[in-house]
């Protein structure tokens, strides 16, 4: 399976943010633009996917990445939960 597009919905500084991917995708920006979250976004996930396969219950703190509270790592200017 391959990912060729990846959404982020309120998520640090990500209200909402689109993402087509390719074989090679580079994240550019400067400082403050989100490219660490994206990473850390796709990481909670997959380590939220490990500990519950249908992904009802998303983790903040797993193996490789620790968001702290969830009101650390929800978007503070997004429009909806």
């Amino acid at each position: 399976m391959t990912i060729k597009e990846y959404f982020i919905h309120n998520f640090k500084n990500h209200a909402d943010t689109r993402l087509q991917i390719g074989n090679l995708t580079l994240l550019t920006g400067i400082n403050g633009a989100g490219k660490s979250s994206v990473i850390q976004s796709m990481l909670m996930l997959r380590d939220s996917f490990l500990r519950n396969y249908n992904l009802s219950t998303l983790y903040f703190k797993g193996d490789s990445f620790n968001a702290g509270h969830a009101s650390d790592a929800i978007n503070q200017n997004g429009v909806s939960d």
